[in-house]
């Protein structure tokens, strides 16, 4: 029996400021069989914390390297604004180590993102 309510979409919000990561992550996401995801990104830690104030999101995949934030601290001050919501950390191979503290802090699990041919870095 199909339901009469309406679906709406999972929203997961991207806070990165590469544009490659995050056009890599909404294709990946809004691709996924069976997914019904909204993907918002922003660049900023700022405008991240602004977006989970207003709006509710099932995920946030946090990049630990800003412009205005750097490391530990960023996954620090989203966990506190929005603690219930999972968060995936987005790394490169040199801030493994402040992923691996996130995660061992509550984040769900990390990426490490590598550069390809074409000069983007993709989750692992």
């Amino acid at each position: 029996m199909e339901s009469s309510k309406p679906h709406h979409p999972a929203h997961v919000l991207v806070i990165t400021n590469n544009p490659a990561d995050a056009a890599v992550i909404r294709a990946y996401l809004e691709g996924a069989p069976g997914g019904s995801f909204e993907v918002e990104w922003v660049g900023r830690l700022s405008d991240g914390i602004d977006r989970l104030q207003k709006r509710q999101s099932a995920a946030v995949i946090l990049d630990l390297s800003l412009p205005d934030g750097q490391g530990i601290d960023v996954f620090d001050r989203v966990s506190m604004v929005a603690p219930q919501v999972p968060i995936l950390i987005l790394s490169g191979p040199e801030g493994e180590a402040a992923a691996k503290k996130a995660v061992q802090r509550g984040a769900q699990s990390s990426w490490i993102v590598i550069a390809n041919d074409a000069g983007t870095r993709r989750p692992d």
